[in-house]
Order: structure tokens, then C-alpha cells, then sequence
């Protein structure tokens, strides 16, 4: 604007247009800030607003007469009703009559704060009537509510349901009445003691035989006032302990102890009590709670201090002996551990002076596994009839396989505790010596059966042929005298066979005795099993076209076998011969070769007379061998199967027999195809 040339009217005209112009620019400015903070002031109440309505906490104000003013939707969830329903209602006119008093009480708490202008908001847990008729559990916050002038104008507060947990409290509360309506009748004493505080929740009236006091004496004080040192230690260990393992496991698993203390009496004398404890973890409150048993065992722990005490004399006298001594408990409860054990029964049983004794597995476990369910059950048998236990078997000492002889006596106590007085004794070196006098007698009498047979053979079976080859060969000689031919043929065909009777017996016979003298040789080589079976059918073809039986094969092609060739040959001609001599007349004799996964197996099937059960096990056994007679009537040695088993035995192979009287046998052997 340009303001030169003009006069001074023109001007102070010009000024006061500024200034009206500037009238207005103010109050338009002043007018929109007026307009901006009502504005911001909805805003910010709109927030507060659909914050409430959505809370799932009912939010609420009443008046000074406790008439709603405000009551947030989620009352229907609480209570049931509608927002407009619940306005109709004074706040005392929903809470059942055993809760008014307690609703009240908190409103003088609260106006109390407010005189005192603290303005602290204050709780209470009332009983409200839900729209359905039943009872809900409700926790509510209360506070005063003021206008902007500072006067109070009624209460807001946030009502919360807790029906679950008050019914969890309530049951809670019942089952203690009852657990202490239990104890009060109860000789030993119970307790119960809050974790953190160390302070004893709840003792039993029987405290008073126990240490002298009443139970109101004692209630809510420290544990300290009746522990002494070591024991207070030792329940601050358990607590502890107790408490790492409910952050790993929030079961009350693996949280019960069992230990013998000492107890402050009130007139200062001490008392040995046995103290068992069990923790868990309240459900409501989360906190965790610690449950004793204590039992006095004070007479007992005397007269074991009393045996301590002998028992050191007595040390003495235990060490000059070559036995381990040992005194041990199982008590009424299960818990088992060694009271003394003298240092020769911790060093039979390899167990270091500082190991723990009252841990019983340090021994069990090296107790042989093949002998631990006889021991436990010696042991469970001796217990429960209160009788001598007496056991010998093995165990495993420094990676060596030791023999003990463990030998105790029990002493029974009324109150169910048995004491075992007993002895460990190593007989290693007796076992030893009696095992190998046993296999020395059990050789013995295998070789005075060895020497039997072989005498026998020698003095019967072998001589037999030669004589009558000696008989028959002396009238073939007086009848050639004679120039009487006739019959000769017959004579000299008897004499043959009897020769070769006397031969197969004589070389059984010789390869039996270099067999069990170590003189045999044992030479194992790559040969066609096949052929060798087809050798000895040749063989023997004579034999068993005499009675016209047929021999038949199931055979591979070839089959390459890693044995000594002379030996398995020999036990296919005595299985062969056999099943020819005990096979009728016009029957058929088969001979199978399989090869399996693990070994060739030889079978060697007869349509003979059979063999009965009770004589199948003794055809092997040289003590004890049979022999049946054959289809003429004759009988042999056995000596033949005997050799046969040696052979395959040495193989490592089985041999066997399936038989039924009167329909045949099967006799088959295996080798190993690995040679």
C-alpha cells in the first residue's frame, strides 16, 4: 500500500481500517481455536471410549446413591444383561447378601483414602446374581470419581468374574480341614511350611509329645526355632532343589525326600526324627508348598550309636578274617542302605572307602545279569519270611567274573525295620576248583564208557566175524579135503561178508580211537560234495541190490564244499550203510543235498523199521549208545554214529535224527558253508 501524498485525516481514516481489519482476523483466530478443543477433547474420548467397550473387564460409574451411570457391553458376558438393563439396577441390589457387608466395608475403606487424599483404589470380592439366577464370584476395583471443580461425584471401578478360582480356594480350604481333621489324630507329627518364608503353616496337636510344644506355640514361626544347623541346611537343600526341579517339571515328581534329623526340643534337647517331605505346587496361588512326616526314632538312633560304637571294637576283630562283614537295612518304608562294611567286604566287592553306601545300586549293579532275578528274589523270599538268606552266584569285579557267597541273618523291629547281620565271602578259587573236578568227573566217566565200549567192541562185535569167518573157513578146508565141493560157494560168499563186517567195524574202530587220542588229522579242502555222494552210493550198490532197494538222489548239479574230504565221506557211507542194513526188501532209501543261506544241509531218508523216542537221544552218546537190530535181525555197535558226530562236530556242523517207530528215519548233518 502506498501512503505517500496522502494528508494525515486520510491516514488515521487508513489506520483505523487496519485495526477493525485486524479486530476480526483476532477474533476469527480465537474462534477456531474455541471450535479446536472441544474437539480434541472429543477425540481423546472417543478412544477412551471404544477402548472401554471393547475391555473384556466390565468398566462401570455410579452415583453417590450407587446408581449406574456408565456400564460397559461387556456385562452381557459377565452378568448376562444388556448395558440398559444393568442401569436400571442399584450396585448393592446385584450382590447376593453375604457379600453386601464386605461391599460396604470396602466403599467406608475407600472414603477413608479419599479424606485422607491418598486416592488409592481399593478391592473386594463379592457374590452378583447373573440374569440366569445362579451365583458368579466377582473381583472389583473401586475408586472415587471427581468433577473438574474436585468434588466427588460418585465411584467408578472394574469388575472381574473369579468363580473358578474362588471354587479351586474353596476346595482347597476343604481339603485342608480334612487333612488337618486326620493328623490332629495321629502319633506322628505333620506339617506343613510356606517355601519362601520358612514359616510353619500348620502343625499337628501330637508336636507337643514330640518337642514339648503346643501347636499355637510354634504356629507361624520360623522352622529355625525348632532345626538345628545341619537340619535347617538340609531342608533349605530339599527346598531348593525342590524348586529347580518344578522350573524343569511342573510335576510334583521325583520331590519327595526321606532323611533322619535331629530337632530342637523346647527345653533344648535334641531329638532324632525320621523326616519325610513332599512338595507341591499350589494350583491356585502357584506357590510351593512343603508337606512333613516326622516320626521319632530317637531309641533307635541311641542304640545305633550304642552299636557304632561297638562296632569299632569289633573292627578289630573283622579285619583279621578273610570274609567281608556287613550290617544292612530295609526298612518299613522300602528305603534299603547299608548301616557298616568292613574294608575286606569293600574290597571283595571293589567299593572305595568314600563311596556312598545308602545308595544300594552301587553294589546291585555289578552283580552278573544272568544272576540278578535269582538274587532279588533270594532276597525278596528271606524279607518276607524272616529267614536266613543264603546266595551264590556272580559278579563283575574289575572286568573279571568273581564267585561270592553272601550269607546273612535278620533281626526284626516292631515297627516293621529288619536288620541283616551277614557275611560276603569270595569262593571264586573253590567254584573254580569244584568245576573242574566236575568236568574231571564228567571226563572220567567218559572215558571209563570209552574204555567199556571199546572193550566190548574188542571182546564181542569184533570177534563175532572172526569167528565165523574161522568157523566157516575150517569147514571149507575139511570139505576141499573131502573133494566135496558142494555149498563152497555159499561158504566162501559168508566168509566175505564177515570180512568185510570185521573190516568196516576195525576201521570205525580206528578212526574212533585216533579221533578222541588227537592223532587224527584234519585236512579241509575245496571238493564236489556230488561227486562224493554218488561215490559212496556206488559204493554200497551191492549192499542194497541184495534186497532190492533203490537208492535215490535229490541232488544239485554241483555243489563245491570246504571240509576234509576222507571224514565226510566216511560219515556218508556209515548214514548210507545204515539206512540199507535197517531198510525192508523192495523200499527205497533217498539221499537230499540243500543248499541254504547258512550251511548244506545232507539228508539220508529210509523206509526202515524206525527207531522209538526214547532211544533217539542216546544214538550219539558213546556212555550210553544203543543199537537196534536190523531187518536180519542183527545188531551193531553204534559205534558208527558215534564216529559220525565226531566228524561233523569238528566241522561244525549239527547232525540229527527224525524217527517214528515203524515208518522210517531221516538221519541229516550240516556243514558250514564257510568252511
Amino acid at each position: 500500500m502506498n501512503y505517500k501524498g496522502k494528508s494525515k485525516e486520510e491516514l488515521i481514516k487508513e489506520l483505523q481500517k487496519l485495526e477493525k481489519t485486524n479486530d476480526v482476523l483476532r477474533l476469527s483466530l480465537e474462534k477456531e481455536k474455541n471450535n479446536r478443543i472441544p474437539e480434541e477433547k472429543c477425540l481423546r474420548e472417543n478412544s477412551f471410549l471404544l477402548m472401554v467397550q471393547n475391555s473384556p473387564d466390565v468398566i462401570w460409574t455410579l452415583d453417590k446413591n450407587y446408581r449406574y451411570t456408565y456400564i460397559s457391553p461387556s456385562i452381557s458376558k459377565l452378568r448376562g444383561l444388556l448395558p440398559e438393563e444393568a442401569m436400571k439396577e442399584k450396585i448393592q441390589d446385584t450382590i447376593s447378601l453375604d457379600s453386601q457387608e464386605d461391599f460396604f466395608d470396602a466403599i467406608a475403606d475407600l472414603r477413608d483414602e479419599v479424606k485422607q487424599k491418598s486416592y488409592q483404589p481399593v478391592t473386594v470380592e463379592v457374590k452378583q446374581n447373573h440374569k440366569n439366577g445362579h451365583i458368579i464370584w466377582v473381583e472389583i476395583v473401586i475408586n472415587a470419581y471427581f468433577n473438574e471443580q474436585g468434588d466427588q461425584i460418585g465411584y467408578m471401578g472394574i469388575s472381574r468374574e473369579i468363580t473358578q478360582r474362588k471354587i479351586a480356594e474353596i476346595e482347597l480350604l476343604e481339603k485342608k480341614g480334612k487333612y488337618h481333621t486326620l493328623t490332629e489324630n495321629m502319633k506322628e507329627v505333620v506339617w506343613s511350611i510356606d517355601t519362601e518364608s520358612m514359616l510353619i503353616d500348620y502343625v499337628s496337636p501330637s508336636i507337643i509329645q514330640l518337642l514339648g510344644y503346643t501347636s499355637e506355640e510354634i504356629l507361624s514361626g520360623s522352622i529355625e526355632l525348632v532345626t538345628t544347623r545341619k537340619t535347617l541346611k538340609i531342608i533349605h537343600k530339599q527346598v531348593d532343589k525342590a524348586k529347580d526341579n518344578f522350573k524343569i517339571n511342573s510335576s510334583d515328581k521325583d520331590n519327595n525326600y526321606h532323611v533322619e534329623v535331629e530337632l530342637l526340643r523346647k527345653d533344648g534337647s535334641k531329638v532324632w526324627v525320621e523326616l519325610t517331605s513332599r512338595f507341591v505346587k499350589n494350583r491356585v496361588t502357584g506357590q510351593l508348598e512343603m508337606y512333613c512326616r516326622t516320626r521319632n526314632i530317637t531309641e533307635r538312633k541311641l542304640a545305633e550309636e550304642a552299636l557304632k560304637s561297638s562296632l569299632e571294637r569289633f573292627d578289630t576283630l573283622v579285619a583279621m578274617v578273610s570274609v567281608g562283614v556287613y550290617i544292612f537295612w530295609i526298612r518299613s518304608n522300602g528305603h534299603m542302605e547299608f548301616e557298616y562294611v568292613s574294608d575286606r567286604w569293600r574290597d571283595i566287592h571293589d567299593v572305595r572307602p568314600d563311596e556312598d553306601m545308602t545308595d544300594i545300586t552301587t553294589v546291585n549293579n555289578k552283580i552278573h545279569k544272568d544272576d540278578i532275578e535269582d538274587f532279588l528274589l533270594a532276597n525278596m523270599e528271606a524279607a518276607r519270611d524272616r529267614k536266613p538268606f543264603v546266595w551264590e552266584g556272580r559278579f563283575n569285579i574289575k572286568n573279571d567274573e568273581r564267585w561270592f557267597r553272601i550269607e546273612s541273618i535278620p533281626i526284626g523291629y516292631e515297627n516293621g525295620d529288619i536288620r541283616w547281620f551277614g557275611v560276603t565271602q569270595d569262593i571264586t578259587e573253590r567254584y573254580n576248583a569244584e568245576e573242574a573236578l566236575r568236568k574231571s568227573e564228567e571226563k572220567l566217566r567218559e572215558l571209563n564208557a570209552q574204555k567199556d565200549k571199546f572193550f566190548s567192541i574188542i571182546a564181542h562185535d569184533l570177534k563175532n566175524p572172526f569167528n565165523a569167518i574161522m568157523g566157516l573157513s575150517q569147514l571149507l578146508i575139511d570139505q576141499i579135503k573131502e573133494k566135496d565141493y558142494e555149498g563152497i560157494e555159499e561158504y566162501g560168499t559168508y566168509i566175505s561178508e564177515s570180512t568185510e563186517k570185521a573190516m568196516n567195524l576195525l576201521v570205525n574202530l580206528l578212526n574212533w580211537a585216533r579221533s578222541q587220542t588227537g592223532r587224527m588229522e584234519f585236512n579241509p579242502e575245496n571238493f564236489e560234495i556230488v561227486e562224493l555222494i554218488e561215490e559212496n552210493k556206488m559204493l554200497l550198490a551191492g549192499n542194497a541190490s541184495q534186497k532190492l532197494i533203490s537208492i535215490k538222489t535229490s541232488l544239485p548239479e554241483k555243489l563245491t564244499v570246504f571240509a576234509d574230504k576222507q571224514m565226510i565221506s566216511t560219515v556218508i557211507r556209515n548214514l548210507l550203510s545204515n539206512a540199507i542194513k535197517f531198510t525192508k526188501e523192495n523200499k527205497e532209501i533217498l539221499i537230499t543235498v540243500k543248499e541254504n543261506p547258512e550251511n548244506i544241509h545232507v539228508s539220508i531218508k529210509d523206509q526202515g523199521i524206525g527207531i522209538a523216542a526214547d532211544r533217539l537221544e542216546k544214538l550219539f552218546r558213546i556212555d550210553s549208545s544203543v543199537s537196534t537190530p536190523d531187518t536180519n535181525n542183527e545188531r551193531g555197535t553204534g559205534l558208527g554214529l558215534i564216529l559220525c558226530k565226531e566228524f561233523v562236530v569238528k566241522h561244525g556242523g549239527n547232525i540229527g535224527v527224525d524217527s517214528e517207530k515203524g515208518k522210517g528215519s531221516t538221519f541229516y548233518f550240516t556243514l558250514p558253508k564257510n568252511g
